[in-house]
């Protein structure tokens, strides 16, 4: 799992939890009463800036963030999956300035879709999980702790595997693997071996769902799942033995299309924030705050306005006041919508950033110029690059820079 670590002045702290690689934070029946409450529907004038700088790179549509040479920089990994017709995942080395070496690319099959990183073989080096579609397989890269990564291993599983999570779902200090189908909507479990490879997969209900995120959502010490799909959130209790229950079902109203696990309100217990498209309804993108109750349960929903057409989504301490905030991908406005949190489970007006280029799909965060201060990378499929937003300090004005030379 990919808990990266970001530096920051004293008395503060950040969280970075990343979706569509989904981390751990720390009979199915259909629980009724989830409310809306409009809130942050209007932008407001940034108060925060970014200096965006681009880099080429055609087809990325998942990115994990991890220090894969050991050097305490942060580093990036990201899927070329390019509507299907990829074949490769890329490794940037950050230089610590905010700039990062040439992409060195693996080969993963065709379609690889979602990438994130954990120690899958137990030698404490991050190697790459990446989810391969096209090949109906999930690949790990195994890292030799100096930046490179050694020859995919194959493991086959549902069709279609989209997002990936990871977590130690049977107690046996092994990572295993919670992934699910595109084609037919299971969410299903990969027990590792602690070699890099995994036992057969188990599949569980058709959810339909998307984005797997794990977290102990009942507080037995049990790792838990949540996924999201037919305008529902689905929250799977798991057993400690890699088996999970049928899910427990929170209705959304929306479109979801990602998610991400965090302690919004500071109480101990992991929340769910929700990416959606209201696209059919022509009313644009939502952002869906489900607060956790400690038990397995989710309190009802409040509902943020979020941009046009919403894709993932990552949450982070951005500003650096001890609050968990939440940044969206959209794809529709060309931007980052970011919500600043209030501690107390609900945000400010959101605050939109040029993503850099053109339909952002993917966000994720680190410090990636060593500054103290969370940045942003993002992934642009519309303008074929990766845009590194480093965040100014306070009273600088931002900027966007051309696509740069690798």
């Amino acid at each position: 799992m990919d808990r990266t670590r970001l530096r920051r002045p004293q008395g503060a702290r950040i969280a970075v939890i990343a979706v569509m690689g989904g981390l751990i934070w720390a009979g199915a029946r259909v629980v009724a009463g989830a409310g809306s409450a409009p809130a942050g529907s209007a932008p407001v004038s940034a108060a925060l800036n970014f200096n965006a700088t681009a880099l080429p790179f055609a087809g990325a549509n998942s990115m994990a963030v991890g220090d894969f040479n050991g050097d305490g920089i942060p580093d990036l990994a990201a899927t070329q999956y390019a509507d299907g017709d990829g074949h490769q995942v890329a490794v940037l080395l950050g230089k610590g300035d905010g700039t990062f070496q040439p992409p060195v690319f693996y080969e993963t099959g065709n379609g690889p879709y979602s990438v994130i990183t954990g120690d899958f073989n137990g030698d404490g080096k991050p190697d790459l999980a990446v989810s391969v579609a096209y090949e109906n397989s999930v690949a790990i890269l195994p890292g030799k702790g100096d930046g490179t990564f050694g020859a995919a291993k194959m493991t086959v599983v549902a069709t279609y595997p989209h997002e990936l999570a990871a977590g130690d779902f049977n107690h046996d200090g092994k990572l295993d693997l919670a992934l699910n189908g595109s084609s037919n909507g299971f969410l299903s479990v990969l027990i590792g071996n602690g070699d890099g490879t995994f036992k057969p997969q188990v599949a569980y209900v058709d959810f339909s769902g998307t984005s797997p995120v794990v977290a102990d959502f009942n507080g037995d010490g049990k790792l838990d799942v949540a996924v999201v799909g037919r305008e529902r959130v689905g929250v799977m209790i798991g057993k400690g033995d890699g088996g999970l229950a049928e899910p427990v079902q929170f209705l959304i109203g929306h479109l979801p299309v990602a998610q991400v696990v965090g302690d919004f309100n500071g109480d101990g217990k992991p929340d769910i924030a929700v990416a959606s498209t209201n696209a059919a309804a022509g009313s644009g993108g939502s952002l869906s705050i489900f607060l956790g109750n400690g038990a397995g349960a989710l309190k009802p929903r409040v509902d943020y306005a979020c941009g046009v057409l919403p894709r993932s989504v990552a949450a982070a301490d951005v500003n650096g006041d001890g609050k968990l905030d939440l940044a969206v991908a959209d794809a529709g406005g060309n931007s980052v919508v970011i919500f600043l949190g209030k501690g107390d489970g609900s945000f400010q007006n959101r605050i939109d950033i040029p993503s850099g280029g053109i339909e952002p799909v993917f966000v994720a965060v680190g410090d990636f110029n060593r500054d103290g201060l969370p940045d942003l990378a993002v992934a642009n499929a519309g303008s074929k690059t990766i845009a590194v937003l480093l965040q100014a300090p306070a009273g600088h004005s931002a900027r966007v820079e051309a696509p740069a030379k690798l």
